[in-house]
């Protein structure tokens, strides 16, 4: 089985590749939370005086660069995101110091959504939503910040999709 990491030169024609999600799209996704964290940084340079007074440490001064920590945290966070997609399985891998491996079978699949709103449109990227349907239950799995580069990855998905379905002789019953 070939085993490839998706970049520019390599097409989707293989039997197993690795995505991530697209730096840009990462970018985007934190642009809130690094607008509040330096709001909270002039804030507190603005009232540090005041503080200081009432507590009296200068370990106050380290408490600005709490949200810049967290903000690096929740980069490397979704940074840490994979999906590995197979002609048997989709593996999805996310965390730090907690990894969170979530396997599914591709015969289990039966929708495909690609996603892009004005935002994703303009960092060329999308999301591809996957519904599953087990005997009992219902999931949606969502692939975030894929490259428009791929964006014939739905029809690469769909193909491996049927092929397993052929190979597990899986029927859908409406």
């Amino acid at each position: 089985m070939t085993h490839q990491v998706i970049d520019n030169n390599i097409k989707l024609d293989s039997t197993s590749f690795v995505l991530r999600q697209n730096i840009r799209y990462i970018a985007v996704k934190l642009i809130p939370a690094f607008i509040i964290s330096i709001v909270l940084t002039i804030v507190f340079f603005a009232f540090s005086g005041v503080l200081d007074r009432m507590v009296g440490t200068k370990l106050m001064y380290a408490l600005p660069f709490l949200p810049f920590l967290y903000l690096t945290y929740r980069f490397y966070y979704h940074r840490s995101y994979r999906y590995e997609i197979t002609q048997e399985r989709i593996i999805t891998k996310a965390g730090i110091f907690f990894i969170s491996t979530v396997y599914q079978e591709m015969y289990r699949i039966e929708y495909y959504e690609k996603m892009q709103n004005i935002l994703t449109q303009a960092i060329k990227t999308y999301n591809l939503r996957l519904d599953i349907r087990e005997a009992n239950t219902e999931r949606t799995i969502f692939l975030e910040g894929i490259s428009e580069r791929y964006g014939d990855l739905p029809h690469v998905l769909r193909h491996f999709v049927q092929q397993a379905k052929l190979r597990y002789r899986a029927i859908t019953l409406n």
